[in-house]
């Protein structure tokens, strides 16, 4: 698969500062490439000097027509520290979604010095919208035995859009202190209901009649 570089690595002088975000710094060992599990459902991606947010240009992917389109671009990320929490931050916009959260997809891949992978991957879930432009971030912690991430932007089931990335960045953060978090369990069956749906609903009342403010998480 030819390589794309397009975004450069931050040069650092420690693991703890490993940065990689939109600079005219000298590049790493790191650079984006166009990535896809299989070639017959690879998007369509490339450098887009149009439609940017900072400066162009974005990493845009199409779905191409293709309705099975899974895939976008990747970048790997040296020098990550076991259990030290890093912050990732991407900027997207897109036209042609049908269901923006499922087609849109952001992920930290943690790789092991062998290049398996380490743990799970983590997925940017957090997203506010500015303007023509959407924000996503997350916070995690490296796993353990990880001393890299892969950085994946890419769109999936979605043939008749496009998305451009911009303005990407990952960076050492503090951990985060302790919270309280409030938990509430409902112990509910629902009988003698018509449908799925009608039990749903059942659940949807008890929910909404029974669990207090700010709570965040409800067992059922």
């Amino acid at each position: 698969m030819k390589l794309l570089p397009l975004l450069l690595l931050a040069a650092t002088l420690a693991p703890c500062d490993t940065t990689v975000r939109r600079t005219g710094l000298p590049s790493g060992d790191a650079e984006w490439v166009a990535w896809s599990p299989r070639d017959e459902i690879a998007p369509r991606t490339f450098h887009d000097n149009v439609r940017y947010r900072t400066r162009p240009p974005s990493l845009a992917i199409s779905g191409n027509s293709n309705p099975a389109a899974f895939g976008g671009w990747a970048a790997t990320v040296p020098g990550i520290q076991p259990g030290r929490w890093y912050r990732f931050t991407a900027w997207y916009r897109a036209e042609g979604l049908t269901y923006e959260p499922l087609q849109v997809v952001s992920r930290l891949d943690w790789v092991r010095p062998d290049g398996r992978r380490a743990g799970q991957p983590d997925y940017a879930w957090s997203a506010t919208r500015h303007g023509d432009w959407t924000r996503v971030t997350h916070d995690a912690p490296a796993p353990e035995n990880a001393s890299a991430v892969k950085l994946q932007l890419f769109l999936q089931n979605a043939p008749l859009a496009t998305v451009w990335w911009d303005d990407i960045s990952l960076e050492a953060i503090d951990p985060p202190g302790p919270r309280h978090v409030r938990v509430a369990s409902i112990n509910l069956r629902p009988r003698r209901t018509s449908s799925a749906a009608e039990s749903v609903r059942r659940f949807i009342e008890t929910i909404d009649s029974t669990v207090p403010e700010n709570t965040d998480l409800i067992v059922l």
